[in-house]
């Protein structure tokens, strides 16, 4: 298992979770070890010779990791669970957690690969905490004449119903542009915009904005 995503998920989960249910004030204590048994969940499921990837982008001020499995493919598309972790120099820490179906956007488009899903945040800024779980997808391109070249667009939204301890709702933007160096090794260069707006305390902060470079594994 890789043990880089073990080491980030062990340091954000041993930080002190305290958070208020619903914006009231009864405390509420997130248990760690709930955070390892969905990580292990995840690292054990599915068949071994399914595709994984390990994706580790940084900044000067910023590093996130994440891990992806292929769960399985069919007619239907190709359906993937990931976890990932981010921590940055504001002491800003999010784990999240996704399932997407990802395939071809349409004869119409060739080279356009398009997904769906559900993503789960759970962070934790210097005095606030959130728990969110967001809908959303991503577009990916890869032109026919140079399908090396990859550009990736998602979005990701949490409202107010499915948002939980301090925050009124979240949101992530993201942008990539990545070259296939190897046939299993994409390294590119990213946009990331993640904010939580904490509407109780009438203050949107930014969790994580700006660019990275990172290199993408798969195997």
């Amino acid at each position: 298992m890789p043990g880089s995503v073990f080491a980030c998920i062990a340091k954000i989960a041993s930080l002190p979770w305290h958070g208020f249910n619903n914006h009231e004030s009864h405390p509420v204590k997130i248990p760690s070890h709930f955070v390892y048994v969905c990580a292990g969940a995840l690292l054990s499921c599915g068949a071994a010779q399914a595709a994984s990837s390990l994706d580790l982008s940084l900044s000067n001020e910023s590093a996130r990791v994440r891990y992806g499995k292929d769960v399985n493919s069919s007619p239907q598309g190709r359906k993937e669970a990931g976890i990932g972790a981010l921590y940055n120099t504001n002491d800003n820490a999010m784990l999240d957690a996704w399932f997407h179906i990802t395939d071809e956007a349409g004869s119409k488009a060739p080279g356009l690969d398009a997904s769906v899903g559900f993503k789960a945040y759970l962070g934790k800024t210097k005095h606030m905490e959130y728990l969110g779980l967001g809908i959303g997808g991503a577009l990916l391109y890869r032109p026919v004449q140079n399908n090396r070249v990859q550009l990736s667009v998602g979005a990701h939204f949490a409202p107010n119903i499915v948002t939980f301890l301090d925050a009124d709702n979240l949101w992530e933007i993201n942008a990539r542009l990545g070259y296939e160096v190897l046939p299993a090794a994409i390294a590119y260069i990213s946009y990331q915009n993640v904010r939580v707006n904490f509407g109780i305390y009438e203050n949107e902060q930014v969790i994580q904005r700006g660019g990275q470079v990172g290199l993408e594994l798969r195997f």
